[in-house]
């Protein structure tokens, strides 16, 4: 996802790391590199930083045949980024007009935001779906190595693009 919306990956790893946010211990981690400070903080950037966040917790749902940890830092980090979203009316309106979903109610209180972050983790599931393959591979590799740079990651996907033309 990150590469998706053109945000460079340091590396993918194996090795186990405290938690960014530091209320779990991450069994693997996936670090990415910092964004450009010259990059403006809009509704398309919050949209993007949701759906990178999101990643972890809609790859369990894809992979684990829709079976998932409901809370942990990926979605505390999306909740977060959602109610920066929110701030913009836009959204905020278009969000409410959506179902609201029952499943995360354990950890996410504002209805609004629980709205949002269950629509983006249906729309992960189904481009990570479209990239299993990809996946796959990648996770192999991971799997043989223990750690893969963001250079050789970048280059899977891009070959992935290109055989899938």
């Amino acid at each position: 996802m990150a590469l998706r919306y053109n945000q460079s990956i340091k590396k993918i790893s194996l090795n186990s790391i405290d938690s960014p946010i530091g209320t779990e211990k991450c069994q693997a981690f996936i670090q990415l590199e910092a964004t450009h400070p010259a990059v403006k903080f809009n509704g398309e950037k919050a949209v993007q930083k949701i759906m990178i966040s999101l990643i972890g917790y809609a790859s369990e749902i894809l992979f684990l045949n829709g079976s998932a940890n409901i809370g942990g830092d990926d979605l505390r980090l999306s909740a977060n980024l959602t109610e920066e979203l929110l701030k913009f009316d836009d959204y905020k309106n278009w969000v409410e007009t959506l179902p609201a979903p029952s499943v995360l109610d354990k950890l996410l209180f504002n209805p609004i935001t629980k709205t949002y972050i269950d629509f983006k983790i249906g729309e992960c599931v189904e481009v990570l779906a479209q990239v299993r393959p990809l996946i796959t591979s990648i996770a192999e590799e991971l799997y043989c190595k223990g750690e893969l740079s963001g250079h050789e990651v970048l280059i899977m996907f891009n070959s992935y693009m290109l055989q899938s033309k």
